[in-house]
């Protein structure tokens, strides 16, 4: 104590230097209070610490280095005039084990080149680099790496990093190159292909030595042939089956060379060589077609082994799956019919069980029909087995088999769908209509498809369609014969006629032929192919040749057109874009197939393409083809990277018009990218950039433009808003400070016109503030710091906005901090102290704190609302339309007892008409929720079962659930649920689901029909609250229903993740409901599941799933360990040696419960435990054994009277089970 009371006199810059660790500690608390506190950046007191900073970071013990590191970094923030420390901070550091030590270390780093000593930090980082810890080593490359991507390239100098690169390539430890390869790929960002030449020498280094080579070399093919090793085979299987996943078609001309060494590898026996095999061959597959594959198929049909026939027929009967009537033509499934019928008779059982497969995919593939006429020497039982298999055969797409075939699974089924067909129409018209126009497959019942899909966006519909289609490339002969089957004879005999009429008649009766056919039947592939056959794109007739190119757009437009098709037509289409004459039409065409095939990759394609070739005018008019496509399909999805260089290229052309194009197209981009779009192009000549600031410059005068549309339209603006007005705020995250006046200026004025709440309504406005742009964010939240004042209510999507809010008070960005701290007292005026302190649960703990200290000082500045208008006043009148705009946001906004309020009190503010609108929409909501809450479709629940195995929507699996999923149930949910209920639901604020939850509980028994018809989504939702499900699962056994091994999946996995919840509450309703489950659902079942959850890294949620293992042992004895007793005791009494004590405790008592049920039985079931875990066990089975004397008498008293009047409860209830008892 007495040391203590010497230092504690010291002054703080000799406690920093004191030789005792808690002096220096307490020494750098200090000063960090200090550094905080002093606002001028040239006090004296400075000056005393400057000599100190390098020792707060060279500090010995871990303890106060991190408070050291917290004053140095605070120093730095402040004082602008600290000396070099970035030594100290690179060797004494960066070593450290902590991760706070490194990141506040980098953060040091960083701020010492925001306050301009890059080159002094740059040095010592490279320095660093030669350290021999790798450590350190990392941890420079890492804070270079942030430095070039904070501050760019004209901050941090790339030359001396670039030099340093091939030595970090070279480096033993893999976490040193892949920290090598971070920062190449991000200098790569920044200088694009003058990276390359430096590194041309890396390859070396990366040679194999010894054994190594024979692992680096499975590129050679003859490796996999004749490598004696398994282990070598198995991994040059799976790079076979990564380059053929990763390459696709470009993989399709080695197909030939690589699969028959395959199919003789399948003699292997070991499971992980054949399934490694079997993985690179299906991969191989999708790279080219089965009639190229089909002679190395038939070679090994004949060989003696009989795993590599086996294992031949199974590729067939998997490729097969993947194949239509039109890549699976009678030329190529003759001679495999004839192999497999072989094999049929084979006298192994497995050959012959896989010959039965691949002969009952093909029924189902082409239909019974074309499959009949080669099984004609097969007897009855044989046949019958055929077809078993085509019965079970499920096809990728989830489709039945072709219409032309008519096969077995077709016969059973769409007949029996076939009068619901026929009979929807009368009911309504339109929507029939639609169904059957987007269903892929006449025969794929249309009604049933139709409802699911028109409740979805059309947008959303039209692009996972796009991603799904996709088909392999057909051959010359395969074409024809499609083609031959939707095409007069006539038509296909002309298209290579001499003389041009004959051509064009030929043309037109290819058109008409288009214009007729269903989007099932058309073979788009097919038809471009015959389009591209001599004479193809060389026509030289310009009205046979603009006749072909409407013909490709309309193909594109009323078929499944796929990439594949594309590939066959954009060169084509390219070369004539620059056409005079045919030039319209093959821009018609090439926004078909941007619309077809997705604009990004279409726009890619066709760029490239035209810089292939030397023709200006085809590169002038596919730049302005662009230009106008971006303008019409937007900016979503479009790689930027991928354009700029040919930008470049056609900015430096000769040709004006080329150039002229190229600037046009950037000027649109500059719409949607805004000022990082100008970075690309720094280095280009002055008079070339002063055109293209001249086009950007255009943005100013569309603005000037808005702003007269604001005043000429008046209050009509509202429905533009999302369209054009939500650009005007991206502009203001332009550099030049004239721009962003302008856009301000623009923005006022549609304000005054539409009101606040169409841009407070949505996520648009969250959208903008998470562009990471300082000028865009200071500018917006000065904006709406502004506003958010004089507003009586808001949209409840201002929410969120509220994490990006926090984001930006700890923005690096001054001005964007202030602007935050601004506008922080404006949004909680409007939501709240207790929503915005709940928001910060999700920030880091540090972040946390300081976001917490602000709102407490934003909550004392808080301004209040304004007061509602005075009802009796001569200038209202005039503001009476702004005022019945605001009404409807209140009674959406505020709660029920408000709303009635404002109802009230609305007939003595205004007498005329406007007063009865908010009213009467009210009584209308009324009206709509009176209604059934749930929509009973018949066959619904099993369409989404099957689409959900089929993989046409995500799989319901997960450990945190994705915003996709979420998306995917509203959609779902959207088609059977009552719209307001469906909105309440997802809404964000949590009293509206408590709200939904009431209604659903009150309408449980009056349309128990229809939830159960839901069931699989409420309970998919409910794994997104607990109190509906004790109800429901109570509906549920009243009903004697028993849930699906779907509906399970879909929601116990999850329901047991909420058993490991730290509130009591939560846990208690979980254990409650798991009991209950075991009266819907076998407890054999929940078994598994509970298993599972015992993996778990939650010690609570481990502790609760033992104890309820315990209670369904109980309950429901030893039959109901899955898969066995002894391997589900075993994984159990693992837990007897757990780390935390209640997952020991329930361990203990689940192995107690199993004693009562078997005794000493146990033993042998559990393994070998250690001495100390068996001691434990023992002890306690001794207990309980003493507690179960006196337990029979005391259940006997309490039966005597219950006995008659209860009946024999299905499931462990709370009183049989101890563990259950404790949370119930």
């Amino acid at each position: 104590m007495g040391d203590d009371s010497e230092w504690m006199k010291l002054p703080i810059d000799q406690k920093c230097e004191h030789k005792v660790w808690k002096a220096r500690l307490n020494g750098y608390e200090e000063a960090l209070k200090l550094f905080q506190r002093i606002e001028d950046e040239k006090s004296p007191e400075w000056g005393k610490y400057l000599g100190l900073i390098k020792k707060f970071v060279t500090e010995s013990n871990a303890v106060a280095q991190l408070k050291g590191l917290e004053a140095a970094l605070a120093f730095i923030e402040n004082a602008h005039t600290a000396g070099e420390v970035v030594s100290g901070v690179v060797t004494k550091v960066f070593n450290q084990p902590k991760a706070k030590a490194k990141e506040l270390g980098t953060d040091i780093c960083l701020m010492y080149i925001e306050i301009e000593k890059a080159e002094v930090v740059q040095d010592e980082l490279i320095k660093g680099l030669d350290n021999k810890n790798p450590k350190i080593v990392v941890a420079c490359l890492e804070t270079l790496r942030k430095g070039l991507s904070e501050f760019g390239s004209k901050i941090v100098t790339l030359k001396p990093v670039v030099k340093i690169l091939p030595k970090q390539f070279e480096s033993r430890e893999k976490a040193v190159r892949d920290e090598a390869k971070q920062l190449a790929i991000e200098i790569y960002k920044w200088i694009r292909d003058a990276l390359r030449p430096p590194l041309q020498n890396i390859n070396s280094v990366q040679e194999a030595k010894k054994w190594q080579e024979r692992k680096e070399a499975l590129e050679a093919v003859e490796v996999v042939g004749k490598d004696a090793n398994v282990m070598l085979v198995s991994m040059a299987a799976k790079c076979l089956a990564g380059l053929a996943s990763g390459l696709r078609k470009k993989f399709g001309q080695y197909a030939g060379q690589v699969v028959p060494t395959i199919l003789e590898k399948f003699k292997e026996k070991k499971p992980q060589v054949v399934q490694a095999l079997q993985e690179a061959i299906d991969a191989i597959f999708l790279t080219t077609t089965l009639q190229n594959l089909s002679e190395d198929i038939l070679a090994v049909m004949d060989n003696k082994n009989p795993s590599i026939k086996q294992q031949a027929s199974l590729f067939l009967a998997r490729s097969i799956r993947h194949c239509t009537q039109a890549t699976l033509p009678k030329s190529v499934l003759k001679p495999l019919c004839a192999a497999l019928i072989k094999q049929v008779n084979d006298s192994a059982p497995e050959v012959r069980d896989a010959a039965f497969e691949a002969l009952g995919t093909a029924m189902k593939v082409v239909g019974e029909k074309a499959v009949n006429p080669f099984l004609a020497d097969l007897d009855k039982l044989k046949l019958d087995k055929i077809k078993e298999c085509a019965d079970k055969v499920e096809l990728p797409g989830g489709k039945k088999s072709s219409g032309g075939g008519g096969g077995v699974g077709a016969e059973k089924k769409p007949v029996a769908k076939a009068p619901a067909a026929a009979e929807a129409p009368p009911k309504s018209a339109a929507p029939p209509k639609k169904s059957t126009a987007s269903a892929s497959k006449p025969s794929s019942a249309p009604p049933k498809r139709g409802k699911p899909t028109s409740a979805a966006a059309g947008k959303t519909k039209k692009s996972s369609d796009a991603k799904e289609f996709t088909e392999s490339e057909l051959a010359p002969e395969a074409c024809e014969d499609l083609a031959k089957g939707v095409l007069p004879a006539t038509c296909l005999q002309q298209l290579d006629s001499a003389n041009w009429k004959e051509r064009l008649a030929s043309m037109e009766d290819f058109q008409r032929a288009v214009e007729t056919m269903e989007k099932a039947d058309m073979p788009c592939q097919a038809l471009v192919r015959m389009l591209a056959k001599k004479p193809g794109w060389k026509e030289t007739n310009f009205q046979v040749m603009q006749m072909k190119l409407h013909i490709v757009a309309l193909v594109a437009q009323r078929g499944q057109f796929s990439k594949t098709s594309a590939s066959v037509v954009l060169d084509g289409l390219v070369d004539k874009v620059g056409d005079v004459k045919c030039g319209g039409n093959a821009k018609e065409a090439l926004t078909a197939i941007g619309e077809a095939c997705s604009l990004p990759w279409t726009a890619e394609q066709v760029v490239s393409m035209a810089f292939a070739q030397k023709n200006p005018k085809n590169q002038a008019e596919s730049l302005n083809w662009l230009a106008n496509a971006i303008k019409e399909f937007g900016f979503t999805g479009i790689n930027v990277k991928a354009f700029i260089n040919n930008v470049k290229t056609a900015l430096g052309a000769t040709n004006p018009a080329v150039r002229t194009a190229a600037i046009t197209l950037l000027g649109v981009m500059y719409l949607y990218m805004g000022a990082p779009l100008r970075m690309f192009f720094e280095d280009e000549k002055p008079a070339l950039l002063s055109q293209i600031d001249a086009e950007f410059e255009k943005v100013q005068q569309t603005l000037s433009i808005l702003q007269q549309l604001a005043t000429a339209m008046g209050p009509g603006l509202k429905q533009h808003v999302k369209s054009l007005g939500f650009p005007v705020i991206t502009v203001l995250g332009d550099s030049k400070a004239n721009v962003r006046a302008a856009a301000m200026t623009t923005l006022q004025a549609w304000v005054e016109q539409t009101g606040m709440k169409e841009w407070l309504e949505g996520e648009e406005m969250s959208e903008e503030l998470k562009k990471e742009n300082p000028f865009l964010r200071q500018e917006l939240l000065g904006w709406l710091a502004e506003k958010l004042p004089s507003l009586r209510t808001v949209p409840g999507d201002l929410m969120l906005c509220v994490p990006l809010l926090y984001a930006c008070l700890e923005d690096r960005n001054g001005d964007v901090r202030k602007k935050a701290q601004d506008a922080l007292p404006m949004f909680m005026m409007h939501l709240g102290y207790d929503k915005m302190n709940k928001a910060t649960g999700k920030l880091k703990p540090a972040s946390k704190d300081q976001v917490v200290a602000m709102l407490e000082k934003a909550r004392a500045v808080m301004p209040a609302k304004p007061a509602p208008p005075p009802k009796a006043a001569g200038k209202e009148t005039s503001r009476a339309p702004s005022a019945s705009r605001s009404q409807p946001t209140n009674e959406e906004v505020e709660s029920k007892p408000e709303t009635k309020k404002v109802k009230g009190g609305a007939p003595p503010a205004r007498k005329g008409p406007a007063a009865k609108k908010p009213v009467g929409k009210a009584a209308k909501d009324e009206e709509d929720k009176s209604g059934p809450i749930f929509i009973l479709i018949p066959n619904a629940k099993e369409q989404r079962i099957k689409e959900e195995k089929q993989l046409k929507i995500l799989k319901w699996n997960f450990i945190t659930p994705r915003d996709e999923y979420v998306e995917q149930l509203k959609t779902q949910m959207s088609t059977c649920f009552a719209k307001w209920l469906s909105d309440e639901l997802f809404h964000f604020d949590f009293q509206r689901h408590v709200k939904a939850i009431g209604v659903m509980i009150e309408r449980l028994e009056s349309e128990s029909e229809a939830t159960i018809s839901c069931l699989d989504l409420i309970l998919k939702w409910f794994t997104l609250l607990l109190e509906y499900l004790k109800l429901l699962f109570s509906m549920l056994s009243h009903e004697n229903y028993h849930l699906t091994e779907y509906e399970a999946n879909s929601f116990v996995p999850y329901l047991i993740l909420k058993v490991g919840e730290s509130k009591d509450v939560v846990r208690k309703d979980v254990r409650t409901i798991l009991g209950m489950l075991c009266k819907v659902y076998p407890a054999s079942k929940v078994f598994p599941f509970l298993m599972d959850g015992t993996k778990s890294k939650n010690s609570k949620q481990r502790a609760e799933c033992l104890e309820e293992l315990g209670c369904l042992i109980e309950g429901f004895g030893m039959n109901v360990c899955q898969p066995t007793p002894a391997k589900s005791l075993k994984e159990i009494a693992v837990h007897i040696g757990d780390r935390d004590t209640s997952v020991r405790n329930a361990a203990l008592n689940t192995v107690v419960a199993v004693y009562n049920v078997c005794g000493d039985q146990v033993y042998k079931l559990i393994g070998n435990l250690s001495e100390k875990d068996m001691s434990m066990l023992e002890e306690r089975i001794k207990r309980s054994a003493k507690k179960a004397a006196a337990a029979p008498a005391k259940q006997t008293a309490q039966k005597g009277p219950q006995g008659s009047t209860q009946p024999t409860p299905t499931a462990p209830s709370s009183e049989t089970c101890p563990g259950r008892s404790q949370q119930t």
